[in-house]
């Protein structure tokens, strides 16, 4: 593992966001809406150097931007959000410490953590992007193209199955109940 062959791009994520919704001709108080958050919760995540997968995968769902594979050394700014998968941040890394069997402790150390940070980190389905850019190097794989490619290994976990596709059933919810939103926004303005 001393031998790095893994390639991450350690990018400031708010910057590209800032650029790609600029570029896009999106206010701040648009990508606010879009989101669901305050204008002062866009200017965090815009001034953020990193990020929540999660919440960056919400952002590139909604902007139709692969921000994940801009980690990658193969990226490409055409990529669109449309094929990117959700899964177990933690999960992953439990799966990939038991196959080099990396305990919490060993782990701890080579991020520079506590034990129980590293603990709780393996339970949320979430991730700094700082953090993950770390672990890209200490596992030797780049858990971004994870987000975007198949991500084979992760699939092999059945817990993981279903956890990706109770995020898609979660997230198609949620589409639902703002389209329906909408429909009656739209209803309501043609009976005046």
């Amino acid at each position: 593992m001393d031998d790095l062959l893994v390639s991450v791009n350690d990018i400031h994520i708010g910057d590209r966001i800032r650029r790609s919704i600029k570029s896009n001709d999106i206010t701040r108080g648009h990508f606010a809406e879009l989101l669901g958050v305050s204008e002062s919760k866009v200017d965090r995540i815009l001034q953020n150097r990193t990020i929540e997968t999660s919440l960056l995968y919400d952002i590139s769902k909604k902007l139709g931007i692969n921000f994940f594979s801009w980690y990658c050394s193969d990226w490409n700014p055409e990529d669109s959000g449309d094929t990117l998968y959700y899964y177990h941040v933690g999960k992953a890394i439990e799966l990939y410490m038991k196959s080099i069997s990396l305990s919490q402790a060993d782990l701890a150390e080579k991020m520079g953590m506590q034990q129980a940070g590293i603990s709780k980190m393996l339970k949320k389905n979430s991730i700094d992007t700082g953090k993950l850019v770390d672990l890209c190097y200490i596992f030797n794989h780049n858990f971004f193209e994870d987000f975007y490619n198949n991500p084979k290994v992760i699939l092999q976990d059945k817990t993981l199955k279903y956890d990706i596709l109770l995020e898609k059933y979660n997230a198609l919810l949620i589409e639902n109940d703002q389209l329906k939103t909408k429909i009656l926004d739209l209803e309501k303005q043609l009976q005046k």
